[in-house]
């Protein structure tokens, strides 16, 4: 099961403002972003698009802004997911009519 905490963004946040400032300039964002989470999508465009204030930094309040993206990848995850479930359920049902479990046993 695909499961998030309550506080994953305040938890993400606390990690790109390492310095404890309330804010992140681009470098602390770059530093992170590619350094420690290995990110190389296109991480300027991202901090453009949350600095709404163009100040040349990203608050915590202008960071929620990737909140409606990251709720969107939890909901396809549970999807998926649930997807996942639902195929396997239907492959032990297949295999149990035909009257072997995935091992290739017979059912008993």
């Amino acid at each position: 099961r695909f499961n998030c905490a309550p506080d994953a963004f305040e938890r993400a946040w606390k990690i790109l403002d390492d310095d404890a400032s309330d804010s992140l300039s681009e470098e602390e964002w770059q530093t992170t972003i590619i350094e420690n989470f290995k990110y190389f999508g296109p991480s300027k465009i991202i901090f453009e698009y949350l600095d709404k204030d163009d100040e040349g930094t990203v608050s915590f309040q202008e960071f929620l802004a990737l909140q409606p993206f990251f709720d969107a990848f939890l909901e396809k995850e549970r999807k998926r997911l649930k997807k996942r479930r639902l195929a396997g359920r239907k492959s032990e049902l297949k295999l149990k009519t035909f009257g072997t479990q995935r091992d290739g046993n017979e059912v008993t």
